[in-house]
């Protein structure tokens, strides 16, 4: 999966590098919607995933903001783990050029672990909080931006260690 996902990301940073009528966050609300992938980190190694967010973001500046998210992490049809994380960050917003920029982000998350297979067969639920903090590209035109990142997620629950880099592509509209 990752021969196939990180040059379809390298094709969509260059297509958003060369578009050039663009302009930088702008002040206000917007929602946002993101998926990737999401391998999960335990003790006994890493598993692939599907890794999709979804939330509220309001710009302050042109350089800050602030965003309210809720994910899964992990999901596949083999996954061990259901993963819910509901998050809240900081977001710097730094232009680079024409609408092109540089995002960074941290923050706290509340994870919710659901574990599958344990004690005869029956499902456990936990529940934790981590931080989390990421970075990448964003291209911003008109009310939209499309970020391409990277966001580390500590996901440890009821003394299970999880993380999650999650590579993804996100969009947002503002209103």
């Amino acid at each position: 999966m990752e021969k196939i996902v990180y040059p379809i990301f390298a094709a969509i940073v260059t297509l958003l590098i060369g578009l050039s009528s663009a302009m930088a966050a702008e002040e206000g609300g917007y929602v946002l919607l993101s998926i990737g992938s999401s391998p999960v980190t335990d003790s006994a190694g890493t598993s692939s995933g599907l890794g999709i967010e979804g939330g509220l973001g309001y710009n302050v500046s042109r350089y800050l903001g602030v965003e309210a998210v809720a994910g899964g992490f992990g999901v596949s049809a083999l996954a061990r783990y259901n993963i819910v994380s509901l998050s809240i960050s900081a977001v710097g917003h730094i232009p680079i050029h024409n609408g092109l920029g540089i995002y960074v982000k941290a923050g706290e998350g509340e994870s919710f672990l659901t574990v599958s297979g344990t004690g005869g067969g029956r499902s456990q639920e936990y529940s934790g909080s981590g931080g989390l903090y990421g970075a990448g590209i964003e291209f911003t035109a008109d009310k939209q931006s499309f970020r391409i990142g990277l966001d580390h997620y500590d996901l440890s629950a009821g003394g299970i260690s999880l993380s999650t880099n999650y590579v993804n592509l996100t969009g947002t509209v503002q209103f």
